[in-house]
């Protein structure tokens, strides 16, 4: 909104129309994401009947470099076998980085797979282009054997660049703590809203 117009519903009248809109789509919840420092903009979604769902954390940084365990293979994954995959995860990737997403521009992404004795124990999912990792996880029976270390320091090897990482669920502490360790630091950080448009009246 221009700032001559701030402060006169205009936000409100738009998502009014949106609203509208989406209930005649069928759409049933709408969520968005909000730098948690956007008091403004909080407090009008939440005069909307958003809600916070969960805090997300973002890093970037050069990956430290270290040793690794020479038990571990990394090599491209040939396909995503998300059942398999979604099980190492420690928390939902937000929807930029989720199945749906990756699957919609694979083609550009470089996935890997971690293996121990030709069993997949670990995978990343990179975007070569900005450097951004959209996904990456570790089997949680096999962790703390450097699966995850290795996977950063194939990346390091062919990008060292910095690279990026955004919306990582705040309470993914074992995540969190991995990222700090390999060199990374946190910066922004945003809040998940949603509304259910079943709870909603529309004018």
């Amino acid at each position: 909104v221009i700032p001559g117009m701030r402060g006169r519903g205009v936000t409100h009248s738009m998502y009014q129309f949106l609203f509208f809109f989406f209930k005649h789509e069928q759409v049933s919840k709408i969520k968005l994401e909000v730098i948690t420092e956007n008091s403004a903009a909080i407090h009008t979604y939440q005069k909307l009947g958003f809600q916070k769902s969960r805090k997300l954390i973002c890093f970037k940084g050069n990956i430290k470099t270290s040793t690794f365990n020479s038990e571990i293979t990394i090599k491209p994954l040939q396909r995503l076998e998300w059942p398999l995959l979604e099980t190492f995860n420690d928390f939902e990737p937000s929807w930029q980085n989720a199945k749906a997403a990756i699957e919609h521009q694979q083609h550009n992404l470089l996935c890997l797979g971690a293996y121990i004795e030709n069993k997949l124990e670990g995978y990343l999912i990179l975007n070569p282009i900005n450097k951004r990792i959209l996904q990456f996880a570790v089997n949680r029976k096999s962790r703390n054997k450097g699966i995850g270390g290795l996977l950063f320091q194939y990346i390091a090897s062919y990008y060292p660049e910095p690279v990026s990482l955004i919306n990582i669920d705040e309470n993914a502490t074992s995540t969190l703590r991995f990222l700090l360790a390999s060199g990374l630091t946190s910066g922004i950080t945003q809040y998940k809203m949603s509304l259910s448009l079943s709870e909603l009246k529309t004018n």
